[in-house]
């Protein structure tokens, strides 16, 4: 082991919770333990995260790394989805991943609650249902299929390495093909009771934004008002696709939708930070020029 691995072993191996209660130095030092852990040999982190449940995957792996060091994974929206849930409420996550949302939503929602969480890619999945027997929840229900407009089948791909949530429908350089799932319209997995006791609807599908909306038509139409649909919207990902955000926004206005938007920066020197961004109007015409955490909260 050469000297510059053998230190960043030792730095990455750095209580997160130890660091965390530092009264000086805190951000730079965890700057430092995510650097360490992105450059090691990739290890199993369990993480305590600071919602309170337990977090479970690989260091080389950005969302598990940033569990580790910092307790929380997109801040901002984290702290939107804290206070907007209640006891009871049903939550629809699409493109759960490994199940942060999912997890933080069950805390929330408790046993008179619910959580749905849809993930297609068979390994992540396989991750999202170790994450949920780690932290023994009794209130998700996890499928593995796709969110599409139409029944059918796609083929999957995830990245070789990184951020798992980068995982697409469409092949890319970098990816990995998992195959073939089965793809179906959300509506077909609620009944009409559920629908409308929906309060948050979470859609991170890499590009497939638009095409899992046009199979929640029915659900639009039922959630009642107040509740929400968060949106991931990447302009480059839906024009893979022939697809323009103002599709988008069209959808979720005839629905009753208004659009706001969050800010969602993934520097550690953001995470170090514990401020948080609550939701800003967004004017629907703005052209988007990046991925963009987008709110529709109906009327």
């Amino acid at each position: 082991m050469s000297l510059r691995t053998g230190a960043l072993s030792i730095i990455g191996r750095l209580s997160p919770r130890w660091i965390r209660r530092l009264p000086r130095g805190r951000a730079f030092t965890q700057r430092l333990v995510c650097a360490a852990l992105a450059r090691s040999e990739p290890r199993e982190l369990r993480s305590l995260t600071k919602a309170g449940f337990v977090f479970i995957g690989q260091s080389d792996d950005v969302i598990a790394r940033y569990l580790h060091v910092f307790g929380v994974w997109e801040p901002d929206i984290t702290a939107w989805v804290a206070a907007s849930l209640h006891t009871g409420d049903v939550v629809l996550d699409v493109g759960a991943n490994s199940g942060y949302f999912s997890l933080l939503a069950s805390q929330i929602v408790g046993p008179e609650g619910l959580v749905i969480s849809v993930e297609p890619v068979p390994t992540i999945f396989h991750d999202l249902m170790v994450n949920l027997e780690a932290n023994s929840v009794t209130n998700v229900t996890a499928y593995q299929f796709a969110a599409a407009a139409e029944p059918g089948y796609l083929e999957v791909y995830r990245p070789k390495s990184g951020n798992p949530g980068d995982a697409t429908t469409v092949r890319m350089a970098g990816m990995v093909s998992e195959g073939l799932v089965e793809a179906k319209p959300l509506d077909s997995i609620f009944d009409e009771c559920d629908r409308a006791h929906v309060r948050i609807v979470k859609i991170d599908t890499e590009g497939d934004e638009l095409n899992a909306l046009r199979g929640m038509r029915e659900l639009l139409i039922q959630m009642p008002s107040r509740a929400a649909v968060i949106v991931e919207l990447t302009p480059d990902f839906l024009a893979l696709r022939n697809q323009h955000q103002d599709e988008v926004f069209a959808l979720m206005s005839t629905h009753g939708f208004d659009p706001f938007w969050i800010p969602n920066d993934y520097t550690p020197a953001r995470y170090s930070r514990d401020v948080v961004t609550a939701p800003r109007p967004l004017e629907p015409s703005r052209e988007l020029q990046a991925a963009t955490n987008v709110v529709f909260r109906k009327r």
